[in-house]
């Protein structure tokens, strides 16, 4: 499929109110988004081809999964009122040894749980594998225009498939935000936070957020399915995406009355190609 992008920078400062703005156009309470990101290289190096041949390019692969993070918080108190139960029944069984424990506090990193790394493991895990294309280049649309692919693999240990598949892990990031939808547009307005343990990017306070000023990013996309190799379908396609484009400079209209000045994004900035 082919996806069509408009993208903005809100401030930190502006993010709620421009939520509720969005709530209002698009008539629906924001939906919570909170997902890893794990990203892949291929392990051969890139071939280099002789003069007058078509370069073969070699782009990174993406691995990402919903994280249930209301799930792993009742999970994650759940086991640490079990530790609060057995300290407070003291070494020896006797009433003599029982300690008065306050079961309805909160976990803290100084009481958390011992093993709560176990509660978020990749190897268990739904992933969805997302190719991102390099963006075209041509200007003939005022929108970022590029192809992508999604293919559902299903639970399981997603760095042994990848390795089998001839990719190695390159980094990991987490988007945490929210997305509303719009007629046929996806918008979302989100942050990226990077994990400080390698593959648990719970709990959320344990990450660290990418940009300093805490700013977020604002993508507002629409995807167009692409149709067959007829000349009929051919021209279906291009009124399809004639109509994707339209709709995002509508939208891009009616918010540009409110401060979020919807732009094409950075080309290179979404390069997904390997170096």
């Amino acid at each position: 499929m082919q996806e069509l992008s408009l993208y903005a920078l809100i401030p930190n400062s502006r993010h709620a109110q421009i939520l509720r703005i969005f709530s209002g156009i698009c008539n629906m309470n924001p939906e919570p988004t909170f997902i890893h990101h794990l990203i892949f290289r291929p392990k051969r190096p890139k071939l280099h081809i002789t003069a007058g041949t078509a370069q073969a390019e070699m782009h990174y692969l993406q691995l990402i999964s919903k994280i249930d993070e209301a799930g792993w918080e009742r999970k994650y108190k759940e086991q640490y009122r079990k530790e609060q139960e057995a300290k407070g029944k003291g070494k020896g069984g006797g009433e003599e040894d029982v300690v008065m424990i306050d079961l309805e506090a909160e976990p803290t990193p100084a009481n958390a749980p011992r093993n709560d790394e176990l509660l978020y493991d990749i190897r268990k895990q739904k992933w969805t594998m997302q190719f991102l294309d390099f963006p075209e280049a041509m200007r003939t649309r005022p929108v970022t225009t590029r192809n992508m692919y999604l293919a559902e693999i299903g639970d399981g240990n997603a760095l042994a498939f990848m390795d089998d598949l001839g990719y190695t892990h390159a980094a990991e990031y987490v988007t945490s935000g929210y997305n509303l939808y719009h007629q046929n547009l996806i918008i979302s307005l989100t942050q990226t936070l990077l994990p400080t343990i390698p593959h648990h990017p719970l709990p959320r306070e344990s990450l660290k957020n990418l940009d300093p000023a805490q700013a977020w990013v604002c993508e507002v996309s629409v995807r167009v399915s692409q149709a067959g190799s007829a000349a009929g379908s051919n021209k279906e396609q291009v009124e399809v995406m004639n109509m994707g484009v339209a709709e995002l400079k509508k939208f891009q209209e009616l918010v540009r009355g409110v401060g979020v000045e919807l732009e094409m994004g950075e080309r290179l900035a979404l390069d997904t190609r390997v170096r």
